[in-house]
């Protein structure tokens, strides 16, 4: 119950922030980016794409089983789950939302529940959330060193550039993070859950 409660004033407050500067912050986006911005732009977005991500861990689980590393191809399984439980949630905010994306030129508070539409599945960034549902699992897994710095930022990235892309408000994109990292972050908790559940306590036999 704490939990739920916890996490709900963090979306009040993110959304409460986000909102009263994502329209100034769209308006600033450049209409006409460079050829040389779309590029870059473009291969950016890549790592939020579902194609991509599922790419990425079908890849890491091959690495893990032809290099006998149970924990990397343990950690892909975990990414897999995530990115389908986060992705489910987006899915469904999505289309009950209806949000109109930046680039229609309507307002911020724009929304046309249940609308299947393209241009009115603004909230949540569906790429947003499946970067940092993959990202959130390989940094809660290898919490040492500089893989949460490189999966975080990564993911930061992709976000940063559905705002610049005017595919989403500011808002979409930071509930996509948090959506994505908590999915991640339970199915974590859950395989620990599990270790410590099949823990078996046997008695030592006296030695006489």
């Amino acid at each position: 119950e704490s939990l739920a409660l916890r996490n709900a004033a963090i979306i009040t407050a993110v959304g409460g922030l986000t909102i009263g500067y994502e329209k100034w912050v769209a308006d600033s986006m450049p209409d006409r980016p460079s050829s040389g911005m779309r590029r870059i732009s473009n291969g950016i977005a890549g790592l939020g794409d579902g194609a991509y991500d599922g790419a990425f861990i079908a890849a890491s689980y091959a690495a893990g089983a032809l290099a006998g590393d149970k924990k990397l191809s343990r950690t892909a399984v975990l990414a897999g789950e995530s990115f389908l439980m986060a992705n489910a949630a987006d899915t469904v905010l999505k289309s009950a939302a209806g949000r109109s994306r930046p680039y229609t030129g309507r307002s911020n508070l724009s929304f046309r529940l249940f609308s299947f539409k393209d241009h009115n599945t603004s909230f949540p960034s569906g790429h947003t959330i499946s970067a940092f549902s993959v990202a959130s699992v390989f940094a809660s897994r290898y919490d040492s060193g500089a893989v949460p710095a490189v999966a975080y930022s990564l993911a930061s990235l992709v976000a940063a550039q559905r705002v610049y892309a005017r595919k989403h408000w500011l808002s979409d994109v930071a509930l996509g993070a948090l959506i994505g990292t908590c999915a991640g972050k339970l199915v974590v908790k859950w395989e620990a859950g599990k270790k410590k559940d099949s823990v078996w306590l046997l008695p030592e036999k006296k030695k006489k």
